[in-house]
C-alpha cells in the first residue's frame, strides 16, 4: 500500500468519525504518521502521484504541504515548489 493509499484509508476511517487516536488503535499506526499521511491528500492530483511513483519524495512531499499551509494555501496552485528545484529564483 503505497503512502497516498494509506492517507486516503485514514481519511475514510476520519470521515466515518474516528478520531486520530482511535485510526491508530485500530492501524497500529502511529498519530504522527497517521496525521503526516493525511496532510498529503492536499497535494495535486500529479504530485500525488509523483509520490506514488517516487518522483516526489515523502519529505519533499511534506514540505510541500508545510509550505502551502504556511502561506495560507492548502492545496496547489500558482507558484508551487516542483520536486526537481526548477524554482530555484535564478534566472
Amino acid at each position: 500500500m503505497s503512502m497516498i493509499q494509506a492517507a486516503e484509508r485514514y481519511a475514510e476511517l476520519e470521515k466515518s468519525g474516528l478520531t486520530i487516536a482511535q485510526i491508530s488503535a485500530r492501524t497500529g499506526a502511529d498519530e504522527d504518521v497517521i496525521r503526516e499521511r493525511l496532510q498529503l491528500l492536499s497535494l495535486t492530483p500529479e504530485e500525488q502521484s509523483a509520490v506514488k511513483d517516487n518522483k516526489l519524495s515523502y519529505i519533499q512531499a511534506l514540505r510541500l504541504c508545510k509550505h502551502r499551509r504556511h502561506e495560507g494555501r492548502p492545496h496547489a496552485g500558482r507558484g508551487a515548489i516542483t520536486p526537481t528545484g526548477a524554482n530555484s529564483g535564478k534566472p
